[in-house]
Formats: C-alpha cells, structure tokens, sequence
C-alpha cells in the first residue's frame, strides 16, 4: 500500500495520484519482465494496481521462490524508474477515457452529488466532482516531481500472504525495500464522520446514450426524435454508520440483509444494490436501479426496516443466521485465496490494526438478536434521512 491516495492529486490535477501509481505499476512490470528473460523468474506474476479515496494499492502474486526476485523489481522500479513522456501521455489519454465513461454512469453522479454535500467544507469534496474535467494542467514536469515521492519509505505498507519463510523475506525486504529513507513522518489521514440529517435532495443527471454500433452500420440519423418522460434512474438512501471498526461490521452485516429484504420485495422490478461503510467513507448508501416510481422503492426499504425489527425483537434464528451467513460470504470470503487476505489485512491498517477482519468476524459471529435490533433501530429508521433521487424520476 501506498500512502496518500486521491486526496493528495492537486485540486487542478486531479487523478494525479492515480497515474503515478499506474506508472509506478508499470515500471514493476517491465522490470519483472525483463528479469524474466535472463531466467530469474519461476513463475507468472500478475500485478494489478488501483488508488482510492487515501491510499493505492499494488497486489503481485507469484510463487515462493519468486518473492526475492519480486522485491528487487519493486525497489528498482522506485529507485531507477521513470515515465517517459511517450508513456504520460498514454497514461493519460486511458485515464481520461476510463473518467469519461465513469463520469457518465448515473449511480457515479448521484453518489458524487451525495457525497461532495455530505462531505462539503472538507478536504475530501474535492474527491467527490463528477462534472469537472480531470488532469487539465498537467504537464510532464507534474510527473516527474511526483514519482520522486515514492522515495519515501514512510508512504509503504507491505503485507505477504502465504508458505513462505519469514527470516528469509525480512532479509530480501531489508536487501531492497529496506534501502529507502524515511522523509516524512508516517500520517494517516484522520477520518471524517459526516453528519447524516434528514434530507430529501432531487439532481439533475447527465444522460449519455450510447451505441455498440459501428457508423457505417447505423444507416441515417431518425428525422423526428421521440421524447420520454420516463426515466428509470437510480435512487440512493444513505445512512450514517457507527465508528468503532466492529460495530461498523455488525452495521453492513444487516446492511446485506436489508439489501437483499428489499431486493425480494421489488420482486424484479429493479435491482438494489448497496455500498457499504468503511473506515474512510464513514456512511453506506442503499441504491436501487431501473425503478420507474421512487414510491415502490420507498415502501419496500420502510417496510423491510420494519419487517427487520420485528424478527430481531423476536429472537428470529433464521433472520439471525442470514445475517451473519451473508456477511461472512461476502467479506471473508476473500480470505479464500492469499491475494484477498491480503487485502483484508491492509484494509486493517487504515484503522491501524492489521488483525481488524478477524476482530470484524468475530463481532458479527458473536452479535445477538438484542445487539442486532439495537443498531437497526439507530441507524436504519423507518423513515429513511437522506434521500436523493433524480430530477427526472416520478413517483
């Protein structure tokens, strides 16, 4: 993990953040490869990288043998690499394809427009524009002087997952990761516990039609356009959600519940999905797509809150079970390979505690129907607080 994330892209440059550790990820990968051809390399290594709100991430997963190998190619990719311009300019021509068809997704908008208000006064709103353009000013020189950065050792977290031998790896990493200076001191950001009042808030979306045919096979533009006035846009509820780490699971375990309530009481007419609460994001939304009355949603979320609680109040083992079956499946489920551990382990050190998934687990294994009907009734009201929906949709 790399500390820093999207709130440390320039307010004019934004996704800076992004591409330097695409062009960090890619460095690591030409030097794996080239490595690979003088026959230092056992196995495949597949790499992925990705950055979030504050911090990116890079996952390589190789065989035991290869983890020598693997640390060297990351600590020459910091040490000797570079972006040629040539690579800038690609990194961000795709970066500003992939902003183009995020920005135009609907439930993107709305959770931006949610979010940047939730957020409004703090330096996370900035994270949450999806009408600017992205990286306007940036020039080679923006490049240059941010990889310079990833000279400093305080920004890394390195989590291994897997058979290997521990003396050995702390020998590898001190050989090679272990040469970086520290330069700054190690700052997580502290986390902001937006205030969640009661809200009803109606935005205009930008719709985007789009075709997967070609031009030449589209035949002539249509002489009359036909308006409609019904849209089924996206419709988001949010919530607060507690900021003790455990309680914040026993929250989205009954999040996953009260998304599937609603999910089956639609009974096919849209979808719900939902976006649960972590330790940077203190909220969680429920979200329903492809609903032509905002009503039907609404009634469905009400009454499965109320549905909820009335089997909680009765000690239902069944609704119990649920809950926490749907919760393990859906986060330590990860756990089923070493990649997703490891990912659960560095999710534990954004709230400074690398064991916080089992922590997590066992909450949730252990929470009872009383302890479960109290954070419903707290969190999710009968009433939902935020609303928001499309200027477009009807009810």
């Amino acid at each position: 993990s790399i500390d820093g994330g999207e709130l440390t892209s320039p307010s004019e440059e934004r996704f800076l953040r992004t591409i330097l550790i695409n062009s960090f990820a890619q460095n690591i990968q030409e030097r794996i490869d080239s490595m690979r051809i003088q026959n230092k390399f056992r196995g495949d290594t597949p790499l992925k990288a990705w950055t979030q709100e504050t911090v990116s991430y890079i996952t390589i997963s190789c065989v035991n043998s290869d983890i020598s190998p693997v640390l060297t190619a990351v600590s020459e990719a910091i040490l000797l690499g570079e972006v040629s311009p040539v690579n800038a300019d690609s990194l961000v021509y795709e970066q500003k394809m992939i902003w183009n068809q995020k920005s135009a997704a609907l439930d993107y908008q709305m959770k931006c427009a949610s979010l940047s208000a939730l957020y409004s006064g703090t330096e996370y709103e900035k994270l949450f524009d999806a009408s600017s353009s992205i990286l306007k000013n940036t020039t080679y020189r923006s490049f240059s002087l941010d990889y310079m950065q990833l000279l400093d050792s305080s920004l890394y977290g390195i989590v291994i997952v897997g058979d290997v031998d521990e003396k050995e790896t702390i020998s590898n990493l001190e050989e090679t990761l272990g040469i970086l200076k520290q330069q700054t001191e190690k700052n997580r950001k502290p986390s902001i516990i937006p205030e969640v009042t009661k809200t009803e808030r109606r935005v205009k979306l930008r719709h985007t039609f789009t075709t997967d045919i070609p031009a030449e096979l589209a035949g002539p533009a249509p002489e009359i356009l036909v308006p409609t006035k019904e849209f089924t846009d996206p419709v988001q509820y949010w919530f607060s959600c507690p900021s003790a780490p455990k309680d914040r699971a026993t929250f989205n375990a009954i999040l996953f519940e009260l998304e599937k309530m609603i999910q089956d009481k639609l009974n096919g007419i849209a979808s719900v999905s939902s976006i649960p609460a972590t330790a940077v994001l203190n909220t969680a939304c429920i979200q329903c797509d492809g609903i032509l009355h905002t009503t039907d949603f609404h009634k469905a979320e009400s009454s499965s809150v109320k549905e909820l609680l009335n089997l909680l109040s009765n000690a239902d083992s069944d609704c119990l079970q649920r809950i926490k079956e749907k919760w393990t499946l859906r986060v330590m489920g990860k756990t089923s390979d070493d990649e997703g551990t490891a990912f659960l382990i560095q999710e534990g050190l954004t709230d400074r505690n690398c064991m916080q998934y089992l922590e997590d687990y066992s909450a949730v294994e252990s929470a009872d129907s009383k302890k479960l009907h109290s954070v419903t009734e707290k969190y999710f009201s009968l009433e939902p607080v935020y609303e928001i929906y499309s200027a477009d949709s009807i009810k």
